[in-house]
């Protein structure tokens, strides 16, 4: 047989085509091992994010949780001081003078904005109602009725409530127990002898339109009065010995509002008491259907009732499907650079994870430090109101030993309040939950009143405090936060001033910026000092700095807010010879600012 060996050419053009298929072969295995690499760490990118927005979405839900505990906590000791009130004083001799000067000492607006009221409620049978309407209208409650009319086995008239606004002053005389909700939660506390909360429901305040599907969800909270004054241990004694209830009006949105809800997504709270859940807030922010439909749950003890809340963040991660020509050209790219590309990207991935780690790091110390401060406040705001009553003397006279005691013990806690609130509003600065909010404000009337809130510290040392300014200033500003800025500085200079001396205030207009100045003749700041006077936590050693005490964040925040408010700071100082601060602030701001972005950097 013949064999016939191929022509050159062709051999050539087949060795050019094995080479081509061995090309294309390597192509693929590296265009598959690309393409498989880049999903493997797609993937694990995408897992590593959903867990960690999940840790974070457990963290909002337990810091909520932990905020409304606190906030149930003080409304606690604030119905237990009310209490302490009307047994002190005797419920048939309690009068508005008294309930007014009780609930002054809490600075609801201040403290606790979410409370509409704090009211006092008589226990009458229908025996005692005639008796009853008349001795009330007889002690200056000339327009007193029981309402809503109607025979009914008790009643629960509204006998005080504070503060004294129109719609709540609409509220007295009302019978909570006309109410099924009212009801139930005044007699559970009545049997119980603690604080008992109702169902979500409509206040008569924000009923005055008349359209109640409108209204705030809100919640009403009842203490037991006993004509025994400590509770009965029967219950039939209890029902037996009931005066009266003390109790909270509060709304529910507004105490959410102490808690900061930055991360888009679903935010709700339910009553799980009985079968049916009943709704107490709900938030949506962000876009909507955009969460994973993971949810994280908290149950919180609302004294007799239990709620739940319940966040669903939105997804931080983004589509990862994308085309199959595109999937192809990546990878293509990795095949050639797939060392290159897998370094880059473990660089990068590792830059971020740590990135990511120091930001959590920080958001944690500060959280905790919020936290720490937070619940430092609550107890010493009640240590606050109970010294004020031993020296308002709800419990009888102190003697002059007695009196000076108390009174150091006063101003102690005062002190003590005031470094919280610098240590609270730096980790709020930090934590980025402190907002600017400008309005048009008269800055002459409100150093008038930082002036006069600190004549009695300067007093205590024979300082005067001078003030030259014109009639009136409008500025645009945070009043609250201008107001803390002189506060800090009035009170150093009144710290480091020594007796029998002036501090001087002087205020100026020059085109769109004001100036004010803070003069003071004391211990002076040496230059080499004056570098560190702005960084938080310092305290600069000079013969008055023992003495006086401070938390080294006064003029920290000072400086933060006056740059907020596109402002500035400026000392000018000798040592011995006194200091004058100037502080330099825009006549005109606009929109919200986050003092949070003029802290440090991570």
């Amino acid at each position: 047989m013949i064999r016939l060996k191929p022509h050159k050419y062709v051999q050539r053009i087949q060795k050019r085509l094995d080479g081509i298929a061995s090309v294309v072969v390597v192509s693929l295995v590296l265009v598959i091992l690309g393409i498989a690499t880049t999903g493997v760490l797609t993937n694990v990118a995408a897992s590593q994010r959903k867990q960690s927005s999940q840790e974070n979405q457990q963290r909002q839900s337990d810091r909520i949780a932990n905020y409304i505990d606190d906030r149930m906590t003080s409304y606690d000791q604030i119905l237990v001081a009310a209490s302490g009130i009307v047994n002190v004083q005797g419920a048939a001799s309690l009068t508005s003078q008294d309930w007014t000067r009780f609930t002054s000492s809490l600075r609801l607006d201040e403290t606790y904005p979410e409370i509409l009221g704090v009211g006092y409620a008589d226990y009458v049978t229908p025996a005692q109602r005639a008796a009853y309407v008349a001795a009330r209208q007889k002690s200056g409650q000339e327009r007193f009725a029981i309402t809503p009319s109607g025979v009914r086995s008790a009643y629960t008239p509204i006998r005080y409530i504070q503060p004294s606004t129109t719609t709540n002053q609409g509220v007295i005389g009302y019978d909570m127990y006309s109410e099924d909700r009212r009801r139930s939660a005044m007699q559970t506390a009545r049997d119980s002898g603690r604080p008992a909360i109702t169902e979500p429901l409509a206040l008569l305040q924000d009923q005055d339109d008349g359209n109640a599907a409108d209204t705030p969800a809100s919640v009403l909270i009842y203490y037991p009065i006993y004509s025994t004054g400590d509770a009965p241990a029967a219950q039939t004694e209890k029902r037996e010995a009931l005066a009266g209830y003390v109790y909270i009006a509060l709304r529910i949105d507004d105490m959410m509002r102490g808690v900061s809800l930055t991360s888009d997504g679903y935010y709700t709270i339910t009553d799980i008491t009985g079968d049916a859940e009943l709704p107490i807030f709900s938030l949506v922010q962000g876009p909507e259907n955009a969460t994973d439909g993971a949810a994280s749950m908290a149950q919180i003890n609302a004294f007799n009732r239990t709620w739940q809340s319940k966040i669903s963040l939105v997804n931080p991660l983004v589509n990862t499907i994308v085309s199959p020509a595109l999937l192809f050209a990546f990878g293509l790219i990795c095949s050639a650079m797939l060392g290159g590309t897998a370094f880059g990207l473990l660089s990068q991935r590792m830059w971020r994870v740590q990135t990511a780690h120091q930001q959590e790091l920080q958001r944690t110390k500060d959280e905790i430090l919020a936290l720490t401060s937070h619940q430092l406040r609550t107890p010493a705001s009640g240590v606050k109101q109970y010294i004020g009553m031993l020296l308002q003397g709800y419990f009888g006279n102190l003697t002059a030993e007695q009196q000076t005691i108390a009174q150091k013990a006063y101003n102690a806690n005062d002190r003590q309040l005031e470094v919280i609130d610098q240590i609270l509003y730096v980790a709020k600065a930090d934590a980025g939950q402190l907002l600017l909010s400008t309005e048009s404000f008269d800055v002459v009337a409100l150093m008038r009143e930082v002036k006069e809130g600190l004549q009695q510290t300067a007093a205590a040392k024979s300082i005067t405090i001078d003030l030259s300014a014109p009639g009136r200033l409008a500025i645009n500003g945070d009043a609250r936060y201008v107001r803390m800025v002189f506060e800090n500085l009035i009170s150093n200079a009144i710290k480091y001033s020594y007796r029998d001396s002036r501090v001087h205030i002087s205020i100026r207009k020059k085109k769109r910026v004001v100036h004010i100045a803070v003069t003071d003749h004391g211990v002076g700041i040496s230059a080499a000092d004056q570098a560190r006077l702005f960084h938080k936590f310092e305290r600069i050693d000079n013969p008055l700095s023992r003495s006086e005490g401070g938390s080294g964040l006064g003029l920290f925040l000072a400086e933060r807010l006056a740059k907020a408010h596109k402002g500035s700071i400026r000392v000018d100082s000798k040592e011995g010879k006194g200091s004058t601060f100037t502080v330099t602030l825009a006549i005109k701001t606009v929109g919200t600012k986050n003092v949070a972005q003029l802290t440090d950097a991570y």
